[in-house]
């Protein structure tokens, strides 16, 4: 029996029939009739339509990294006729922190939806972002709504029929999904119309889900066989066996209406806060400063975007440097980053004042629209220089609480590109004297003093330090 297939579920349920009541899932995101993909390959061996997703997190890096990992290996199979073609149609969402779209909108990017210039687009460039909508995908707002009206945001059958419905509607052959394990995690089992595999168990998958199996606070990849249970779960969602040695889930799924889609899931632990940037332009400078020569993040986050995330979409023969280039080829996309009059040069003025404690610094005469930092250095925080932790390297830095601390930034506007919160260090690096660890940005009318006595709570109360006797020499 295939996936596809119709079958009566049974109280064991096998893959196949739990594949062919998530298949029903996703069906259901479509209007009545079938659906003419935007894209269509008849022949996945010579073109190929690429994608990476996530189910979300506290500064989530992995998309944008993905696709500029992505068009790296565009460029390189140019010159590889003995491998397929591979196009990045990158279809995105909105996000209350920072989703892809709103993030860059801030950088000045022109979303455009009408079909035929679409595909010219990307046949010729070989991927672009597009903005989910009516004229694309504009399948998934009507369950999106409903998903939160009965309080299945945190549904992993929802999230994955969302993330893989807009696929289809696109004419994705081939998606990863960086699957987000950690308190806020989005894959519980929560449908009982769904029969669970026999030998599964709800409460295990939802506590892999969770991110209780993790012990390291810094570690942002995480192997598949540290999660199985929960593994096994989503490879038969999508109709698949799972394999305890791989480091991903790859399934090839086998959806409605008869097409296929090559999926893979890879794990990754978001207890601990993505990268430096929580807000919109912080993200697109986070990129700008990845796609250096030199990673600036530690080695743990290096390793998860320079590694794993290539390993994930088959591009890990892909050179680094192709992603600097992929990421001015980006910029040239995002007009606002050249505005010598912008928030965005503001911002990175402020971020090299913080450097020089005792620097001054002044904004732009742009009125209302003027921006304002704060940033709090090792020394000001009381707990760390009482218990003489200066010096000592950090271990955990919990990502939720930064979330709350971001929302409050906005004030009446919470969508204000400008704002968010700068982390100068992360897990993994060492906390020094006179040297920045955060620096918040906030319009004016807001008190810094308030914001700054948050800054020094949330440090005092959700970082944590390598303990002595496990404290390097």
């Amino acid at each position: 029996m295939t996936a596809t297939e119709s079958s009566a579920p049974q109280n064991n349920g096998t893959h196949s029939e739990t594949a062919q009541q998530f298949c029903n899932l996703v069906r259901g995101h479509f209007e009545a009739g079938d659906i003419t993909p935007l894209f269509s390959a008849t022949n996945t061996e010579e073109v190929q339509y690429w994608d990476f997703a996530s189910t979300g997190s506290i500064g989530n890096l992995s998309p944008f990294v993905g696709y500029l990992w992505l068009m790296g290996r565009h460029r390189a199979q140019k010159t590889n006729l003995a491998e397929p073609n591979i196009y990045i149609p990158k279809i995105a969402s909105e996000g209350a922190g920072g989703g892809t779209v709103d993030t860059l909108r801030a950088g000045g990017y022109e979303f455009l939806s009408e079909p035929d210039l679409v595909r010219v687009l990307v046949q010729t460039a070989g991927g672009r972002f597009f903005q989910q909508q009516a004229g694309l995908t504009g399948y998934d707002k009507p369950l999106m709504k409903a998903r939160k009206e009965v309080g299945l945001m945190t549904s992993g059958e929802l999230v994955l029929a969302s993330i893989l419905a807009k696929k289809l509607a696109i004419g994705t052959t081939h998606v990863v999904i960086d699957v987000k394990l950690g308190a806020d995690g989005k894959m519980y089992p929560r449908l009982g119309g769904i029969p669970m595999p026999e030998g599964l168990s709800t409460e295990e998958i939802a506590r892999e889900a969770r991110g209780e199996t993790l012990c390291d606070g810094k570690a942002v990849f995480v192997p598949a066989s540290q999660v199985p249970t929960l593994a096994k779960w989503l490879a038969g969602l999508l109709g698949g066996g799972y394999d305890e040695n791989a480091e991903f889930v790859t399934v090839e799924w086998k959806g409605p209406y008869g097409r296929s889609v090559w999926v893979r899931l890879i794990f990754s632990n978001a207890d601990t806060p993505q990268c430096r940037a929580v807000g919109r332009l912080l993200i697109l400078h986070q990129l700008e400063q990845l796609s250096s020569e030199f990673c600036t993040l530690p080695k743990e986050m290096c390793d998860w975007y320079c590694k794993h995330v290539p390993s994930a979409v088959d591009s890990a023969a892909v050179a680094q440097s192709t992603i600097q280039t992929e990421w001015k080829q980006l910029k040239h996309l995002l007009p606002k980053l050249d505005d010598k009059n912008s928030d965005y040069l503001t911002i990175k003025t402020h971020l090299a004042a913080a450097m020089k404690p005792g620097t001054s610094h002044t904004d732009s005469p742009r009125g209302s629209t003027s921006l304002d930092s704060v940033t709090v250095y090792g020394e000001e925080v009381p707990l760390w220089v009482d218990a003489s932790l200066i010096g000592r390297t950090i271990e955990r830095m919990q990502a939720y609480p930064l979330d709350t601390l971001f929302d409050s930034l906005g004030g009446i506007n919470q969508h204000d590109p400008a704002v968010g919160i700068w982390l100068h260090r992360l897990p993994g690096e060492v906390v020094t004297e006179n040297e920045p660890v955060v620096t918040a940005f906030f319009r004016p009318v807001d008190d810094g003093a308030r914001l700054k006595r948050k800054l020094i709570r949330y440090l005092s109360e959700n970082v944590t330090f390598v303990p002595p006797e496990s404290k390097s020499t």
